[in-house]
């Protein structure tokens, strides 16, 4: 979200609103006993964990902790 709040003095406000309709609504939250379970991108918490699959799009800022695979940020 903080990416977006720095672009909004450089674009027309109709592509902010497309942009921010592209923002996943949910995340994967990583409970401490490993469950996963669909959260609001609301309910997150700072150093909580999500889980992101291959093709998804990223919810929130973040630091990789475990694993790897390419990003697209074009998308």
């Amino acid at each position: 979200m903080t990416a977006i709040m720095n672009t909004c003095c450089r674009f027309p406000v109709s592509e902010l609103e497309e942009l921010v309709r592209l923002i996943p609504s949910e995340a994967h939250l990583v409970a401490d006993d490993g469950a996963i379970k669909d959260v609001s991108v609301m309910e997150l918490k700072p150093q909580q964990v999500i889980l992101i699959k291959p093709g998804e799009r990223i919810p929130v800022d973040g630091v990789i902790k475990i694993g790897q695979s390419p990003v697209d940020e074009s998308r």
